[in-house]
């Protein structure tokens, strides 16, 4: 089932990007920031992965326009 699911998805994914809905920003998303954060109190090694998944998009898939584009990241808007 794993190799049949990966070829699946393989074969119906789009050419320039992984296929995965576009992201939504963190802040359009308060409830489920709220859950995590109750987690992250409660279990200590989940909120050490949240920080660093966090760090990862922040600092590393933000700054690389290859992976925005296969990972479906939207653009960061600078507000002046």
């Amino acid at each position: 089932m794993i190799i049949s699911g990966f070829w699946l998805w393989k074969r119906r994914k789009p050419t320039t990007h992984s296929g995965a809905p576009r992201s939504i920003r963190i802040t359009e998303a308060r409830g489920i920031l709220t859950i995590l954060l109750i987690f992250a109190v409660i279990f200590p090694l989940v909120g050490l992965s949240l920080v660093v998944v966090y760090l990862i998009d922040r600092y590393i898939i933000r700054k690389s326009k290859t992976l925005r584009t296969w990972l479906n990241v939207q653009e960061e808007e600078h507000h002046a």
